[in-house]
């Protein structure tokens, strides 16, 4: 059998209860426009300092106020640091699984995270990614897939915030 698929586009498959709880928490948090911001990493050399995501965080809130900002991840006590310093900000009191992180991440107008398994998630989503990837991983190999990807490759605990305002701007500013 030979098959001759045009469609390269990757895609998460949920059904009609991932669908039912993603709008159960679009609804319960009144969720129009938002950002979501991953900021936990798996491996300490890839984790961006969380006081710079805090400082971030403040930046949105300041300049973006028609954003809301979602915290997503596993790593409750990173995700709980910043909770506690910005009480504006959504930390789903739910355990959000991939495919409803999926679908969050397919509505979101931007997506701040490391290099790891949701910023693939997030390029599969195919939405706008601000990527902080290690400088000495090899990007063609490591970078998300899509076109709306904005790379920080250097060391990771050197990305300054200013860095990072600068893409915010140049992604919701467009």
């Amino acid at each position: 059998m030979k098959i001759n698929s045009k469609n390269y586009k990757l895609d998460i498959a949920t059904d009609k209860e991932d669908n039912i709880e993603f709008e159960n928490i679009i609804r319960r948090y009144k969720l129009r426009k938002f950002i979501c911001i991953i900021p936990d990493a798996s491996l300490e050399y890839k984790q961006w300092p969380l006081e710079k995501f805090n400082e971030i965080i403040a930046y949105l809130a300041d300049k973006y106020n028609e954003y809301k900002v979602i915290l997503i991840g596993h790593d409750m006590n990173k995700m709980k640091w910043l909770s506690k310093r910005n009480p504006q900000i959504i930390m789903p009191n739910e355990l959000i699984n991939l495919r409803i992180s999926y679908l969050l991440l397919k509505k979101c107008s931007l997506v701040i995270t490391h290099d790891g398994g949701p910023m693939h998630l997030a390029g599969a989503a195919n939405v706008k990614i601000i990527a902080f990837i290690p400088r000495h991983l090899a990007l063609p190999y490591y970078r998300p897939l899509g076109d709306k990807v904005s790379i920080i490759s250097k060391d990771t605990k050197k990305i300054s915030v200013e860095e990072v305002k600068r893409e915010i701007d140049k992604i919701l500013n467009r």
